[in-house]
Formats: C-alpha cells, structure tokens, sequence
C-alpha cells in the first residue's frame, strides 16, 4: 500500500457518514416536525380577496414565509378549487361473508343525497344505487385491491366532474369511469409483462379501450352540444354545369328565396349569348320588318 493511498483512507474515516441521503439523491431527510408542517390549509372562498388573505395567514402553515406572488397564487387558486363541483364521498365496508356495504362518506346524509343525484342527474335513488352497484362489481372482479372507499369515491368524482345533464349522459359517465381504469390497469400489465406475448396482449387490450374511451368521450361531447344542422347552398350553372358551393351568411336571420329564374338562379342568359360561340347579331340598314298580328284563341286575325 502506497503512501497516498494510506492517507485517502485515513480522510475517508474521518469523514461522518451522511445520513438521510440515498444514491443520487441530493435533498435532505426532512424531519417529523417538517412533515408534519405540510397540511393544505382550504378556507372559504366567498369572501374578498384581502379576506381570502386573512383566512389563510390564521390557517395556512408558515405563512408568512410566503412570497407575495405565492400568496396572491393562492387566493386566486382557492376560488378556483370551490368553482369544481363537490362530489360526494362513498365509504365501503365488508362483512364476514365478503359483501360490500355502501353507504355516505361524511356525516350529513342530507346533503350526500343532494350531491348523488346531481352527479347521475336524476332523483331517482334506485337508479344511483344501481349505478354505484355496476361500479362496485366491476372493481370487486378487476382485481387489486377490490372494491374500496377510495377507488368508489374517486369514480363518483369522475362522474360529477362530467356534468351530466340526464341519465343517459350520467350513464355513460359511468362507463367512462370503468374503461378508463381498465386501460390504465392493461398499461400497468405492459411493464409488467416479461414475455414477447404478454407484452402484445396487454398493449393490445389498453390500444383498444383507449379508442373506446375516446369514443365514448366524443358521444358524450355530441348529447351535451345537442343536435345540430349545417345547411349548404349549393348553386348549379345552367350554362356551365358547374356546382358552386355558397356558405349561409353569418347572421342570425337567413333568408332563402324559393323563386326560379330562367337560365338558373344567377339570373337570365346575356343578351346575345349563343352556346356555339357565335357573335352577337349585327342589324341591318333596311330597317325593322313590321310584325305579324297576334293570333287570339277562338278568333280570326282577317275580316276583325
């Protein structure tokens, strides 16, 4: 052993250890009472800006080590957290036999009820619980970790955050919900997956629910837009059997008239106009013949 190389692992030893630290991780271990300093403070956002303010200094944690622009952030961002529509909560509980029990997740039953039949738009509370059963079965069968207050309350904040306007929208909703954790559960299997085919199956499944979502994304777009007619005038030249495509105008009042013309809806042919392409007549120096008398039906024109 070198001289130098002695005295590299005599300064090792010297060093302390440091702790709180793992391979390639820079930032230190926080302590209990900094974990414990992180908690959302949400107030109220019906008031003022200035008592926003005021609501969040006596909550928020370590206020006043905030930034003005955090603080102004914040105020503007608690309005924007109660705009979303609240979804009710559901909690899940089983029996010896393995039955799963549904039922509120907070303390006012009242107001669940209200929240529940806002989200699948109906008042009927046989429909919402049979609505709340179709997504129950599907967890419980998925596999994982079954049917949890978790994964139930997180799908009736899906289907409220949708806005269904009846019950076919609010159904479908629910669909939606399914499929998108069946495509998110097939692409989890991808990474999973340790043979060529396991890997083409799952990709296959989470290809295909992927556009089934997207198709059901775009029916509920079209229920929620409502029906609509795009009108085109279409206009063909009588001289030159040409279609010429005329969009409405924009404006809230169309007018359309039904009334024919002769040589097409542009208006009469030229003066003139000979399809051969001949000139037009030159008249002559002998002046105009005179023209013959109109015969009247039921008359003779001599002997009058």
């Amino acid at each position: 052993m070198t001289a130098r190389k002695a005295a590299a692992d005599k300064t090792a030893k010297e060093q302390p250890r440091r702790k709180g630290r793992t391979v390639g991780d820079n930032t230190p271990k926080e302590t209990p009472k900094e974990q414990k300093a992180k908690v959302a403070a949400i107030v109220w956002a019906d008031g003022t800006d200035e008592e926003i303010a005021a609501d969040l200094a006596e909550t928020a944690p370590d206020w006043e080590n905030w930034t003005e622009r955090e603080k102004r952030a914040a105020v503007v961002l608690m309005r924007e957290f109660w705009g979303h529509p609240v979804a009710p909560t559901l909690r899940v509980t089983k029996d010896d036999t393995g039955a799963v029990r549904i039922s509120p997740g907070g303390s006012n039953a009242t107001l669940h009820i209200l929240r529940q039949s806002k989200t699948f738009a109906t008042n009927s509370q046989d429909l919402s619980n049979v609505y709340l059963g179709n997504l129950s079965d599907y967890f419980d069968k998925a596999g994982g970790p079954g049917t949890t207050s978790t994964n139930m309350s997180a799908a009736l904040a899906f289907v409220t955050g949708g806005r269904a306007q009846d019950t076919v929208q609010s159904a479908l909703l629910t669909q939606m919900a399914a499929t998108h954790d069946a495509a998110m559960r097939s692409l989890a299997m991808i990474g999973k997956a340790e043979w060529v085919e396991q890997h083409s199956t799952f990709g296959n499944v989470a290809s295909k629910l992927l556009n089934l979502y997207a198709r059901q994304a775009e029916t509920l777009a079209k229920l929620q837009r409502g029906a609509e007619q795009t009108v085109r005038h279409v206009y063909v030249d009588a001289r030159t059997q040409t279609a010429i495509n005329c969009p409405p105008p924009q404006s809230e009042k169309v007018i359309q008239s039904h009334e024919q013309y002769e040589g097409g809806a542009f208006g009469p042919s030229v003066l003139g106009y000979d399809p051969q392409g001949n000139g037009l007549p030159v008249s002559s120096d002998q002046g105009p013949e005179p023209l013959q008398a109109a015969r009247r039906k039921g008359r003779c024109t001599e002997g009058e």
